[in-house]
């Protein structure tokens, strides 16, 4: 049974297979872009704590590599950030099978309500008209399922992304793995990063440099400046350099 089309998405389609392969897929009609909202995901946007010792280690780290002439490693930002774009990435995901059910919800209880006018159909075209009741509703429920299926097929980004960015920044940090299985923030609480707070379980001893050295990260201590002066005093010569360190 051939059911109608709709006309206005007909027009969509044709603008859509009607474009360049080399330009992306989008309508040229369209005026409106979906976004995140960061209402109820604030997660999404919150970095760790700049206090923690993972933050600091692989702060320190960055600075231990590069001399004062270059910039600043900046890794752990770009980390950062782009743990963000696949937190929002993968929590849309979800609400395109959200909003598909609710057009499926919509369509299910516009054919329900067609049984109201069986009555007023012609008894040689009511088998008819029910079976196309019938045909929709199974339609409906055809496409809810597919929006669950696309909801489970979701489900497994955002628990990756979840492990995979603080996997990262401990692995940044060059901690050991004994370490950074006593740190790993699991279950995720949708809160932020490292919500319980891991330098208890990072390490029991107290200054944090010594933290940072038992993690394999060893910050050299700074070498003292030689200054050369010249003694006016010299009992040898008038030029003769004496050092003196500061």
């Amino acid at each position: 049974m051939a059911l109608p089309v709709n006309k206005p998405l007909m027009e969509l389609a044709k603008n859509i297979w009607q474009t360049l392969a080399t330009i992306p897929l989008t309508c040229k009609r369209a005026d409106k872009k979906y976004y995140i909202s960061s209402k109820g995901m604030d997660f999404l946007f919150s970095y760790p704590a700049p206090n923690l010792l993972v933050v600091d280690t692989i702060s320190e780290q960055g600075r231990q590599h590069h001399s004062r002439s270059t910039p600043y490693d900046k890794e752990w930002k770009w980390l950062a950030l782009f743990g963000c774009k696949a937190y929002s990435s993968d929590a849309f995901q979800f609400l395109i099978p959200i909003y598909a059910a609710l057009m499926v919800k919509y369509d299910y209880i516009n054919y329900s309500k067609l049984s109201d006018f069986i009555e007023h159909i012609p008894e040689d075209k009511r088998e008819q008209f029910k079976e196309i009741i019938v045909e929709g509703h199974l339609l409906a429920r055809t496409a809810l399922q597919a929006s669950l299926n696309a909801a489970d097929m979701a489900e497994c980004s955002p628990a990756t992304a979840i492990v995979m960015c603080p996997a990262s920044w401990l692995h940044l940090s060059s901690s050991p793995r004994e370490v950074q299985s006593t740190v790993e923030d699991l279950p995720f609480n949708c809160q932020k990063l490292f919500a319980v707070k891991p330098n208890k379980s990072l390490h029991t001893l107290k200054a944090s440099r010594a933290t940072l050295r038992s993690l394999v990260i060893f910050t050299p201590a700074q070498r003292k400046k030689t200054e050369i002066l010249f003694d006016p005093v010299c009992k040898i010569c008038s030029i003769c350099p004496t050092t003196e360190t500061i």
